[in-house]
């Protein structure tokens, strides 16, 4: 009879996971979106990142990498905090770092204190002592959730462990990663979920914010061409979208959901619009961008239809964008490549300086010529 009644709610259900990123800027605490989380009762919480500022001073932009304590106490804050605490007693707790809490701003493989980091991190999501996290040098691992007969497995990405510095030829994963997700994949799922840190389909624009090397980000897309059934998820922007890449005739999904605590719009108010229009064209966004504190949802219903939503911090649901498990393997005719040039990006960027200063400047100034014109001739 019990196995029954766990074969009729296994058929019946639909899976909900939940998401975000970056948390404690500044202390900064946001309990009611916790409990909005947790309101939704999903099948678990993914960390995408920058849990806590673990190096962050009250000097901006000046990093340092903390005492073994303070990095402690920072997560223990947070761990304990209003909303997070009662979130985490009922609800499955996963995640990955991104630099904040791997130690130290953009760092990279190279970090010397990566083991401490490791452990302080793991232990922060109460991960099991046998877990294969701690046996092996990264924090990389995969889980599997089901939606009626339909598997769904989230893959979690190291970002950082061995992360090479910027430059052309710098790889993002790792050859050890590399290996490890291709196994991953061949495995087989009705749908990949590829979550990390780092923003991956941003190629156009000229960001101050980290992105994938451009070889890593080839070979993600190269590999995703193989595996269409797969949605990117990543964090650390203080802002969330959703963006779409057609790449080779396939579409490739990318949700980005930022931050929890703490957003580029209540950091820097009206200056952020115009600094995200300026060096972000909307190349590849489904949705306009949103600035807000907020988290992001993934609903994968038994039939197939996928759910992604954009909430605020009092459960509000800003965007919402749907699509069927079958539309990922429909080829459709690309209306960008998934390589986009220097040419190309250049051109965004500057159509994106027209909107903002250009076309506002032109405009006054056809109107002070017009007036002056107008002016003249009454006399």
């Amino acid at each position: 009879m019990i196995l029954l009644l766990q074969c009729l709610l296994h058929i019946s259900h639909s899976l909900e996971l939940t998401f975000g990123s970056c948390a404690g800027f500044f202390d900064a605490e946001n309990p009611e979106i916790w409990k909005s989380i947790g309101s939704l009762n999903p099948e678990a919480f993914i960390w995408l990142g920058d849990i806590i500022y673990a190096d962050h001073t009250n000097c901006p932009l000046y990093f340092r990498v903390p005492s073994e304590d303070i990095w402690r106490e920072k997560y223990m804050k947070i761990k304990n905090a209003e909303g997070y605490k009662e979130l985490r007693q009922k609800t499955k707790i996963l995640g990955v770092w991104d630099d904040h809490d791997y130690g130290k701003n953009n760092e990279d493989r190279f970090f010397q204190y990566k083991s401490l980091s490791k452990k302080l991190f793991l232990e922060f999501l109460d991960e099991p002592e046998d877990s294969e996290r701690y046996k092996r040098e990264g924090i990389y691992a995969s889980y599997d959730f089901f939606s009626g007969d339909l598997l769904v497995k989230v893959i979690l990405l190291d970002d950082r462990t061995y992360l090479d510095p910027p430059g052309k030829d710098g790889d993002t994963l790792g050859d050890v990663q590399w290996l490890w997700l291709e196994e991953e994949m061949e495995k087989k799922a009705d749908l990949f979920l590829i979550m990390n840190g780092i923003q991956i389909n941003v190629e156009d624009r000229i960001s101050i914010t980290e992105v994938w090397h451009e070889k890593s980000r080839k070979r993600m897309l190269k590999m995703l061409e193989k595996y269409p059934n797969s949605i990117l998820v990543s964090g650390d922007v203080h802002y969330s979208e959703i963006l779409e890449v057609t790449c080779n005739g396939w579409r490739v999904f990318e949700f980005t959901s930022s931050g929890l605590t703490h957003s580029i719009q209540n950091n820097y108010g009206p200056l952020s619009e115009i600094f995200i229009s300026l060096w972000y064209p909307y190349t590849y966004n489904l949705i306009p961008r949103r600035k807000f504190k907020s988290f992001g949802s993934i609903k994968v219903e038994k039939t197939g239809l996928i759910t992604m939503k954009i909430i605020d911090t009092y459960g509000n649901i800003s965007d919402a964008y749907q699509l069927h498990l079958n539309d990922l393997y429909k080829p459709i005719s690309p209306s960008y490549t998934c390589f986009q040039s220097t040419t190309h990006r250049i051109t965004n960027h500057l159509l994106s300086i027209s909107l903002i200063f250009l076309l506002p400047v032109s405009l006054w100034f056809i109107s002070i010529v017009k007036f002056l014109k107008k002016y003249s001739q009454s006399y």
